[in-house]
């Protein structure tokens, strides 16, 4: 690697992995691996291509700036701790929804093509859209995790081709979601409708950014399919393969007969034992909601699930408290939505 540029230019897909393609070139040219490339163009070889490196990369690849660009998984920005990802050439704002050191793949889309497709990245993408199988994200041959790092996208360290992996069926609920995520990039992919929502509902969140999508999922399903199991620092968690499945389905059932399961979600949680913290009745009751409401939720695409949200709580508070609620937090809950 004495030269400044490689020998071997490898060509791009659309919208793919940037770590995946790297390796790709590190095979053709006879590297170690994507890390290697990485390091020699900017001297820091974690396994992150960052915006401001794109164009030394590019070069070296023997690639135009445009190219590169486009891939998925390049870090577009960092600030004050925020950072932005690009993914399917949309901005993704939270780390949880990427599992960027947690590989997962399509044996089947390996087959037709050996690339890393970019929505692959996507905490949130747990089936193919195309082949309506689940993704894999653990070897059959030697029972380990894929490595995110492995020299060859094709194979497990251990030397399987993951091509020839039998992956299983794609249950309803993570399928519809996948599809809602695959069809920006592949426009033969439609949503399938069906009984788990109604086509209004489908055509909401079809409408919604990639961002704003895995936000809505993420709250629904999340923050309030598993309240009073975690606290407000656990929206940071890389979720596994199946604990993504439960958030999709836990998601998608809220989000039938919207918003009125919602309400009654929320109408039960209202009964629980408050915790023992010194933390205002709201936020011993919805805290981790709360916060993920207030810091993630303000776009304007959101508002039908802030607004939802937002009159449930405020009808709980004025018109049917649990008996266990003192009167003062009931008159410091009714201020704090502005009902007093």
């Amino acid at each position: 690697m004495h030269d400044q540029r490689l020998l071997q230019r490898v060509d791009p897909y659309e919208h793919e992995d940037a770590f995946g393609f790297l390796s790709r070139v590190a095979t053709a040219n006879h590297l170690k691996d994507a890390c290697q490339i990485i390091g020699h163009c900017t001297g820091n070889s974690v396994g992150t291509m960052k915006y401001k490196d794109i164009s030394k990369i590019a070069y070296f690849c023997l690639n135009t700036t445009s190219e590169i660009s486009q891939l998925s998984g390049i870090e577009l920005a960092r600030s004050e701790g925020n950072r932005i990802w690009q993914v399917s050439g949309e901005q993704i704002s939270k780390a949880a929804f990427l599992c960027f050191r947690n590989s997962r793949v399509c044996p089947q889309c390996l087959a037709d093509e050996t690339y890393i497709r970019g929505c692959w990245s996507l905490t949130l993408y747990t089936v193919c859209a195309i082949h309506k199988t689940k993704m894999i994200d653990e070897c059959p041959a030697c029972l380990k995790k894929i490595k995110w790092d492995r020299p060859s996208v094709l194979h497990c360290l251990c030397g399987t081709d993951l091509s020839l992996v039998s992956p299983e069926k794609a249950g309803p609920h993570e399928l519809l979601l996948s599809q809602l995520i695959a069809q920006r990039g592949l426009a033969h992919i439609k949503p399938i409708h069906s009984a788990l929502l109604d086509y209004k509902h489908i055509e909401q969140l079809s409408k919604l950014s990639l961002d704003g999508l895995c936000k809505t999922i993420w709250f629904l399903g999340h923050c309030i399919g598993n309240l009073g199991k975690y606290g407000s620092g656990h929206g940071s968690k890389i979720l596994s393969l199946y604990e993504a499945n439960t958030v999709i389905s836990q998601a998608l059932d809220l989000l039938q007969a919207w918003p009125n399961r919602l309400g009654a979600r929320l109408d039960e949680l209202s009964l629980r034992q408050p915790s023992n913290s010194t933390d205002s009745l709201i936020n011993k009751l919805f805290g981790p909601a709360q916060y993920y409401l207030h810091e993630s939720l303000q776009s304007q695409e959101l508002h039908f699930i802030r607004t939802a949200y937002e009159q449930f709580i405020a009808r709980i508070w004025k018109g049917c408290y649990p008996e266990h609620i003192p009167r003062e937090d009931k008159v410091q809950l009714e201020f704090a939505w502005g009902l007093i």
